[in-house]
């Protein structure tokens, strides 16, 4: 049995997040953790929803060519490793090291950032990255779950510049140049557009506003993002060639920014995800509909989703499904469990067992 004793020191471990913002308009926030290792993130809020039609997948390109620079190489030789990630709405530089070593993180991302007007200029650098991206974005194209979720959301934002693909599409990445990437980070790397986050152990919070303080970026105005409305559409793709069929469902949900965001999560928590008949655990799953599925032989596999973005949501669900005749049958009895979201119907029990 666990003694009081355990779940005070546990509870003493735990630090609360620091957060700060600088007069130049840069983010500061970070929290100390029991980790070996420790992470410091720069971000700007980019990602896809910054580019166009002409330089989708830039802002992921950004990234790679920084994380791949010589003084990101640099720093691994000081214990440092640099890395990228990209989203519809954030590209971000991440230094990862071993507690102890916050000093050697911090001058890798400055002498990068410091460095970057010579960095993007590196025309061969930048070919090199775009025909890796472009690999990365041919794999993101052939793996039908993150394909039907991107195609869905493209659906759901039509004209607009969320609909454009994370990662871009393959034939455009590789025609991008030093130029592209080159304008496109002028606009979005300034100040104002930027959030630095560490997390670790160790994580000093003075140093990483330190470093806020002193990067060389612009003071340039924060890009305006465009606004996004949401089109219901129906798309269906058919490839005879695929052994499954590959579902995904959806409504117009609430964005990050609003209050109600977490009630579409616990919501998207309530019918749950069914882990597939594989699974030991399927029969043990504990929503309606995962029961009703599984017994019914409706679907391979489910997971509900609820994914924010910084003024929009799309809340539904992705399914595989072997039973390709009945995926209407499949399509039906999950809308018809949806519906107690809107009779109000969902119990405390339901509330209590989703969890």
């Amino acid at each position: 049995m666990f003694s009081k004793r355990f779940f005070s020191t546990a509870r003493s471990n735990l630090s609360r997040s620091k957060v700060s913002q600088l007069s130049n308009g840069i983010f500061i926030a970070s929290k100390e953790t029991s980790s070996p290792t420790s992470t410091i993130g720069l971000y700007s809020r980019s990602g896809s929803r910054a580019e166009n039609a002409y330089n989708s997948g830039v802002s992921s390109l950004l990234g790679r060519v920084l994380a791949n620079s010589p003084q990101a190489k640099e720093g691994l030789l000081n214990g440092v490793e640099v890395t990228n990630t990209n989203s519809k709405e954030v590209t971000g530089l991440l230094a990862s090291f071993e507690s102890g070593n916050e000093d050697a993180a911090i001058s890798t991302l400055t002498s990068i950032i410091g460095g970057l007007n010579t960095i993007l200029k590196n025309e061969s650098l930048v070919k090199e990255q775009a025909a890796i991206s472009s690999k990365i974005s041919e794999l993101f194209e052939n793996d039908p779950k993150k394909m039907v979720i991107e195609h869905m959301t493209a659906t759901a934002f039509q004209g607009t510049s969320l609909a454009l693909p994370t990662f871009g599409k393959s034939e455009t990445v590789e025609t991008l140049e030093a130029l592209d990437v080159e304008s496109f980070a002028s606009k979005q790397l300034v100040n104002s557009n930027i959030a630095i986050i560490g997390s670790g152990a160790n994580i000093n919070h003075d140093k990483l506003t330190k470093l806020a303080s002193e990067l060389s970026l612009s003071t340039a105005s924060k890009p305006l993002v465009e606004e996004t409305s949401f089109l219901g559409s129906d798309v269906r793709l058919r490839d005879d060639t695929l052994p499954k069929a590959y579902v995904s469902i959806t409504a117009k949900s609430v964005g990050l920014n609003s209050p109600k965001f977490f009630t579409s999560l616990v919501a998207s928590k309530i019918f749950g995800n069914f882990e597939g008949s594989a699974s030991p655990f399927s029969v043990y799953e504990s929503s309606k509909l995962s029961q009703f599925l599984n017994e019914n032989h409706l679907v391979d596999s489910y997971e509900h989703f609820n994914l924010g973005y910084s003024d929009i949501g799309l809340w539904g669900a992705y399914l595989e499904t072997s039973n390709i005749p009945n995926v209407d049958e499949t399509v039906h009895f999950t809308l018809k469990n949806w519906n107690q979201l809107s009779t109000g119907t969902i119990t405390e029990t339901d509330l209590l067992i989703s969890y």
